[in-house]
């Protein structure tokens, strides 16, 4: 199989690197997650001793333990840690080096070095930066860099200068990559990876890859109840089957598996649940008293959605307020079948994600305030009044 011009200079670009961050959305999806690990391991064999990273800030330890059955999960960090070290480079001036010390002195750190004989000159010394840990940067799943949240917004230098290679199946990604690996035709993040793979590295799917790339296109299409469902998706899930991807063991894990705390969420979420006929808009409100109630947490509201989106078939915008420890308000936004975008619905307020499904959050308030704010931007189209 020939491989095309944009796949080549992708592939071209991940051989290159010894040091690779792949990253997804803050609003955490089970696209996000699958296309991420699966990649970071079909990269992990194709070439061993390549370093990869998997970060995104939205997942918390909750969310490790919702996709615990993904092969690889516990590699996910929620941050970045230090992206440069600082060199402190002295001219010996011809003496020998004993013993260095060092320590942290009244917020400054001092450092002796102590020379065999002689002694080492105290001018000319320099400091400088590191260049970045990172060398090259895979961004899945997000149209716009925004949608990493807190991990784009607190290094924005790093990204604007480091080369990144944009995975996506979104219309509106903005193509901030300097490689754009953006198709339209598949419904998932987790398809493109998959047709990027079989072309460029068909012998690095193995079983746990292919389980992790499936999960992420179940989870995004929702059981392949998606209307971007296409002959091209399924053959590309029978592809990923033939190398042994354990379709059963995701269904069981992402639909099939609820816990008591999970279905006690959905019965107190449900009872408030409230909708806009004419907008064709439903809501509810999660309060810090509901997840202790239940015995749930954050991690457990994309299982609500979905029930959402079930039980509100007519529904163009779904909406899930929840209060988090501190006393923070953050929203869910779904909007199914392609007629509104969540993430332009929200962006007013600071939304991250993408069309079909974002997440805000606003300063501390009251959740019936929250409530009306939300509403408010979401009934004008996404324009704060």
């Amino acid at each position: 199989m020939a491989i095309t011009s944009i796949n080549q200079q992708a592939i071209e670009a991940i051989r290159r690197s010894d040091h690779t961050l792949i990253c997804f959305p803050e609003a955490v999806s089970g696209d996000g997650v699958g296309s991420a690990l699966g990649l970071a391991r079909a990269f992990e064999a194709m070439r061993p001793g390549h370093q990869i990273d998997v970060i995104s800030s939205g997942f918390l330890p909750d969310q490790q333990h919702r996709y615990r059955f993904l092969p690889g999960v516990d590699r996910v960090k929620s941050t970045i840690g230090q992206l440069h070290d600082l060199t402190i480079r002295v001219p010996l001036g011809g003496a020998e080096v004993r013993d260095v010390h060092h320590e942290v002195r009244n917020g400054h750190l001092e450092i002796r070095l102590s020379p065999t004989a002689g002694q080492i000159p105290s001018d000319h010394i320099e400091a400088a930066m590191s260049q970045f840990r990172y060398d090259l940067i895979i961004v899945l799943d997000c149209p716009d860099l925004g949608s990493l949240g807190v991990l784009y917004t607190a290094h924005a230098p790093f990204f604007q200068s480091t080369p990144i290679i944009a995975i996506d199946h979104a219309p509106e990604h903005e193509r901030y990559g300097q490689i754009n690996l953006i198709d339209l035709a598949s419904a998932a993040c987790g398809e493109v990876c998959a047709r990027f793979l079989r072309e460029v590295a068909p012998t690095c799917i193995d079983p746990d890859v292919a389980t992790c790339l499936m999960a992420g296109i179940i989870a995004e299409t929702r059981g392949f109840r998606s209307p971007k469902i296409s002959v091209r998706t399924f053959e590309v899930t029978s592809k990923l089957l033939e190398v042994g991807a354990r379709r059963e063991e995701i269904l069981e894990h992402l639909f099939r598996t609820k816990s008591i705390g999970q279905l006690q969420l959905w019965g107190r979420a449900l009872s408030r649940l409230k909708a806009d006929q004419d907008r064709k808009l439903v809501w509810t409100l999660v309060s810090q008293h509901d997840f202790l109630a239940a015995r749930a947490s954050e991690a457990d509201l994309p299982d609500l959605v979905d029930e959402l989106l079930v039980s509100s078939p007519d529904a163009r915008v779904i909406l899930v307020l929840f209060e988090q420890r501190d006393h923070t308000i953050c929203v869910l936004a779904r909007a199914p079948g392609g007629h509104e975008n969540a993430a332009a619905l929200l962006k007013s307020i600071g939304g991250v994600g993408d069309a079909g499904l974002a997440r805000a959050c606003l300063i501390p308030q009251d959740l019936q305030q929250a409530e009306r704010t939300v509403l408010e931007v979401v009934r004008s189209g996404g324009v704060v009044k």
